[in-house]
């Protein structure tokens, strides 16, 4: 099934979520996806009438800077878990507000976060439908939807 997800609708849930949740701003920036090189990688997928994950790629600095934020700390207090757990949440609430934008029934899985690069989050076949990029202090903050075709049915809720 083909997904009608525009730019505007990420740049909108994204922009939703930093700015009153965590009091961080990002711009969206019209440039490509950075190399997944380092920082953290998070990925929710969601299963249903539509297939797919969505991928967040957060330089380190950046995702303290939420994790701080998230949690009302600073920065050099946020443990290393503190920084993995929190983009998992960002991704977990991400891939919820995308979630009612596919056709329903769906699921979303519980996020998976790693190091990058990482090859375990890649996923086989999937194929990029919609990807933005948002900037923060310099740090760049990749928002990708990939669509499957193919149901992924573990781990869902």
């Amino acid at each position: 099934m083909n997904l009608m997800l525009t730019m505007n609708d990420i740049v909108r849930v994204t922009q939703e979520l930093w700015g009153p949740m965590l009091n961080l701003e990002l711009t969206q920036v019209d440039t490509p996806a950075p190399a997944v090189t380092e920082g953290i990688l998070a990925c929710v997928h969601i299963d249903g009438r539509w297939v797919g994950s969505i991928r967040l790629h957060l330089p380190l600095q950046l995702a303290r800077m939420a994790a701080a934020a998230f949690l009302g700390m600073a920065p050099a207090e946020v443990t290393d878990d503190q920084v993995r757990d929190c983009a998992g949440e960002l991704a977990n609430i991400t891939a919820g507000s995308i979630k009612r934008l596919v056709p329903s029934p769906s699921k979303i899985s519980l996020p998976s976060v790693a190091e990058a690069p990482d090859p375990v989050l890649e996923m086989a076949g999937a194929h990029p439908v919609v990807t933005t990029v948002f900037e923060h202090q310099g740090h760049k903050y990749t928002v990708m939807v990939l669509e499957t075709g193919e149901s992924m049915a573990v781990g869902y809720s």
